[in-house]
């Protein structure tokens, strides 16, 4: 028992070390290397400047009119 509970908490250390890139050279980048990592994935991630809510106001308002096309 007590040894499969320290493979799955071994498991899960590689995983987070390894795969989730955590490992040196992430801490061995220089802050110019970092900041540039950081500011293209804002870039990625805000590539769309429309919020989240308007997309969901929008898609609501479409649903809303396609129900009331059954309805009549």
């Amino acid at each position: 028992m007590m040894v499969t509970l320290l493979l799955i908490l071994g498991g899960i250390l590689v995983y987070l070390l390894f795969d989730k890139g955590l490992w040196l050279d992430s801490w061995a980048r220089s802050s110019e290397e970092s900041m540039k990592g950081v500011r293209e994935e804002y870039k990625r991630r805000n590539n769309d400047k429309e919020s989240w809510m308007t997309r969901h106001d929008r898609e609501y308002e479409h649903q809303q009119e396609e129900e009331d096309k059954w309805q009549q």
